[in-house]
């Protein structure tokens, strides 16, 4: 096809596709024009005319086609965007060829080398019904398209190459190319050096689309503007490639980032004819707004190849941008220019991870840190973003950490969160990214910033955790700093380690308490058991603690530290037993158990009721929130005869009071909670025998009335109820005459029975039985009845259900229900319990209160069923519990409704607590 023809085609039908193949055509064409001219590496830029020259044909066979495909308007504007880059770098090595350094030009070669390659990607993408049954022309592109896509050039060793030496290499050129053997496809365009640089027609076809010109002076680019520096920054700008036509939105005329083309073959940004489209109503009245021309639908489609151009051509910009930056910050004539520059440094470094590796080989970090300092607001606030932004970066977090008092001036940045909160903000966001470097992590520490060197010591690599162990060893901790540690510690810092792992995971706890089944030094046991006790404080990381404990030595290993002579390390541990015990309960006795010199040194009493110590304290409420029931450990406690020793220091603290000490009223909870325990294991002999020997129920009815704390008031009630439960068991029938005792089993010494003679006991009306608060534990005989009753008026809770609970054992059906109630008439007991139903609204309280006044309307007689029937706020309180309550407490306030007449009869079950 000649050119002549080719101008033909394009008066005839001036279609875009026509447009751009002239365009286009006419660019190869003044290339091939200026190769011929550049002495310097001139084998390679002939060869790459050449091989426009063949994609040239290409073009033509394109245009000559029957069936035009739908993508060649996308193909046309990608090859124009690459012709267009390589027009560009052929003027510049042709106007100043010798003031190229090799280096410049051997990146210049690169990019040529691109333009080629990118041309075989385009020319791959036209299919092969283009060009119908011509079978010769589609294995021709098909070959041409395979082979720039693989092009290679060589730069030579000596790039200075004078006139006899270039005509010696065209010479040699040429003759390789003739000689050249034929490829197993047959090659359409062959390269011809004649045809390449002698075709005049060619070369001198006319160019209809005035030259691209350089836009950089009003490109805005998100996310930054990237023409704010080319304004300020000095003439080094000029050394940048220039921006190109197509890159531009012609509707927001900016660069774009997600180009899109409609079916007219226009490219627009995705969002701009997004919202283009979204203006009109109607399908019908949409048009091209460049062209004007009618569409047929909103459909559009990603422009891949301009879009990755135009991301190769700000990769080419931002090497240039970041020297102009440079040297706009060394030169610093103005505060204009500074900020200008740091901002286009941050925008280069979020727009591609590999842009901070660029500037980390490049700039001088000082030079930002030092910005942080400065008068101007603007630019500290700037200075800070970019560091944010070049934190995320590893190796440039080291060099940031490098830069003398870098570390200490982003700290007191930190904690100046009054004077500027965004400042104070960045700050602390670097900081956390400077952990990534131990190095930083010691520095922090130096500067007073400690959370980092804490959190770290938990993190799955265990060359980390003995670093940050052995250093915080060196780091004189200061009063304030031991006081952070103990209570600033937040669960949230201790999230991911730099493994991936949580710090709720199995990997980190087992890691924890790896170091600590280690002989490491105390105070950092200390801190490592602080740790997991702040992990705790969440269900899911409490799980996994549990987990690990129970199937690792963990449970060993904590239990053997409560021997430590270290008081706050033994503390510590036993604040962690104590906080998993209600998950583990049964194995932490068992371990207990199996240690020596426990669980003995848990009771040792202090010389003086004044001496009592927390380590005392936590000891003593540690084996009072061992699962109670747990035999094992309550015979373990028998015989080591610590029950006297127990009993003996209650009494000391009764005395005394509990405000001789610090933590004697915690002490006391501990010791009372202790003698609780055996209540609930009286089924065994030795253990029924102590409670009896020990009078355990007069101990608890004194401690009702004789303590300030409401916890010891709870354990006791629930000590009474536990003891009132085996009473009916225990009462037998009036003993009339004298037996002597038949021991049955054996006994340690310090449990014999004494020499006293049995007598003739009364019967108990409840139990109908010989009682006594010594030896059935009876509440009446005991007297504990008016006491029990008198919590009942209660502030707290707790202390009232636990009192009913033991109230409610003097009406179980196994005793004389009859004769109990009528004795608790005596004592005004229905008017407290109506009393709990109309104050109180917790849903077992409830219960238990309605179960109690059912009672009392079932066996009380008139009497009691006169005195709950005249309470006049009684029925509403039951309908409130009807209408609130759970299945069991509506039930319950339904029956006694009913019994009122409040409700129509019907026939109900009978309820026992």
């Amino acid at each position: 096809m000649t050119n002549t023809s080719v101008k033909v085609m394009l008066k005839e039908d001036a279609t875009p596709i026509l447009n751009l193949a002239e365009s286009l055509l006419a660019s190869i064409s003044g290339i091939m024009t200026a190769v011929v001219c550049i002495e310097k590496e001139h084998e390679n830029f002939i060869e790459f005319g050449c091989y426009l020259y063949r994609a040239s044909l290409a073009i033509m066979e394109l245009l000559k086609a029957e069936n035009s495909p739908e993508n060649a308007i996308e193909i046309l504007q990608t090859l124009s965007l690459n012709v267009d880059l390589a027009k560009d770098l052929v003027k510049r090595c042709q106007e100043v060829i010798d003031a190229i350094s090799d280096n410049e030009l051997g990146s210049i070669i690169a990019q040529l080398k691109g333009v080629i390659n990118n041309t075989g990607e385009s020319l791959s993408l036209l299919p092969s019904s283009t060009f119908g049954d011509q079978e010769y022309v589609k294995v021709a592109i098909r070959s041409l398209s395979n082979e720039m896509q693989k092009a290679q050039f060589g730069i030579g060793q000596t790039l200075a190459v004078n006139t006899k030496q270039h005509d010696t290499r065209t010479l040699s050129l040429k003759k390789q190319l003739k000689e050249e053997p034929a490829p197993q496809e047959t090659d359409l365009y062959p390269i011809n050096v004649d045809v390449s640089i002698n075709d005049h027609q060619f070369l001198n076809m006319p160019q209809k689309i005035e030259a691209v010109r350089s836009r950089s002076s009003d490109v805005t680019r998100k996310p930054g503007n990237m023409n704010r520096s080319l304004n300020t920054l000095p003439k080094a700008t000029q050394y940048m490639e220039p921006l190109y036509e197509t890159f531009f939105c012609p509707l927001g005329k900016k660069i774009m980032d997600n180009p899109v083309t409609i079916e007219t073959g226009v490219t627009y940004e995705r969002n701009e004819i997004t919202e283009w489209f979204e203006k009109f109503e109607k399908s019908e009245d949409i048009f091209c707004p460049l062209t004007g021309q009618k569409l047929v639908s909103r459909a559009f489609n990603t422009n891949k190849a301009l879009k990755s151009t135009i991301e190769e051509w700000l990769e080419r910009n931002e090497a240039s941008r970041i020297k102009v930056a440079r040297t706009a910050l060394s030169l610093a004539s103005s505060k204009d220019m500074v900020l200008e520059a740091i901002k286009d440094l941050q925008t280069i470094c979020q727009r591609k991870r590999y842009n901070k590796e660029m500037i980390s080989k490049t700039m001088n970090i000082s030079t930002i840190i030092d910005m942080l300092s400065s008068s101007h607001q603007p630019i500290r606030h700037a200075s800070l973003q970019f560091l944010l932004e070049l934190s995320k970066s590893l190796s440039l977090c080291e060099k940031i950490g490098s830069v003398p008092g870098g570390i200490l001036m982003l700290i007191n940045i930190k904690y100046k969160h009054s004077i500027d909160a965004f400042a104070s903000e960045k700050a602390d966001g670097t900081l956390r990214n400077l952990e990534k470097v131990p190095n930083n992590i010691k520095h922090m520490a130096e500067c007073g910033h400690l959370e980092p060197l804490l959190d770290h010591l938990t993190e799955g690599c265990e060359e980390m955790k003995m670093e940050m162990a052995s250093y915080l060893g060196e780091i004189v901790l200061g009063h304030d700093s031991k006081t952070f540690v103990a209570s600033e510690l937040e669960l949230e810092k201790l999230q991911v380690n730099n493994h991936g792992h949580t710090i709720t995971s199995d990997y980190v706890v087992y890691n924890i308490f790896d170091m600590l089944k280690n002989s490491t030094p105390d105070k950092l046991n200390i801190y490592l058991i602080r740790i997991i006790l702040c992990l705790t404080k969440t269900q899911k990381s409490i799980a996994t603690i549990v987990s690990v404990v129970k199937t690792t030595e963990a449970s060993h290993t904590l239990t053997e530290l409560i021997n430590n002579p270290h008081d706050d390390l033994a503390i510590t541990t036993i604040k962690l037993l104590c906080t998993l015990s209600p998950y583990m309960g049964h194995t932490l006795a068992e371990r207990l158990c199996k240690t020596g010199g426990q669980p003995e040194s848990l009771f040792q009493s202090p010389n003086e009721i004044n001496q009592i110590t927390e380590r005392h304290a936590v000891s003593a409420k540690y084996v009072a929130k061992l699962p109670h029931q747990n035999l094992t450990l309550n015979l373990a406690i028998l015989s080591k005869n610590a029950v006297p020793t127990i009993l003996k220091t209650i009494n000391q603290i009764q005395r005394s009071g509990t405000r001789s000490s610090r933590y004697a009223s915690d002490y006391l909870e501990g010791l009372v909670g202790t003698l609780v325990r055996f209540t609930t294991t009286l089924y065994e002999p030795q253990i029924l025998f102590l409670a009896r020997n020990y009078n355990f129920t007069s101990v608890f009815t004194e401690l009702l009335i004789k303590t300030s704390s409401d916890e010891v008031q709870r354990l006791s009630a629930i000590g009474l109820e536990n003891l009132s439960s085996q009473s009916i068991n225990l009462s037998k029938a009036p003993q009339i005459k004298r037996t002597k005792f038949v021991k049955l089993f054996y006994l340690p010494k310090f449990l014999s029975f004494g020499s006293s003679k049995r007598r003739k006991l009364p019967g108990c009306p409840v139990h109908r039985g010989a009682c006594s608060s010594q030896n059935t534990f009876c509440l009446v005989d005991a007297k504990a009845v008016e006491r029990l009753l008198a919590c009942l008026d209660h502030e707290n809770v707790e202390v009232v259900e636990a009192a009913l609970s033991a109230i409610i054992t003097l009406l179980d059906e196994k005793v004389d229900v009859d004769k109990s109630v009528s004795m608790l008439s005596e004592v005004n007991a229905v008017q407290r319990v109506l009393n709990l139903v109309k104050e109180h609204q917790q849903e077992g309280l409830w219960q238990k209160s309605l179960w109690v006044i059912d009672k009392f309307l079932m066996k009380g007689g008139d009497k009691s069923a006169s005195d709950i029937s005249q309470d006049r706020l009684l029925p509403a309180t039951l309908v409130n519990a009807f209408h609130h309550g759970d299945g069991k407490t509506r039930e319950m306030a339904e029956k006694i409704l009913r019994h009122l007449n409040k409700m129509p009869n019907s026939s109900t079950s009978n309820y026992t607590m």
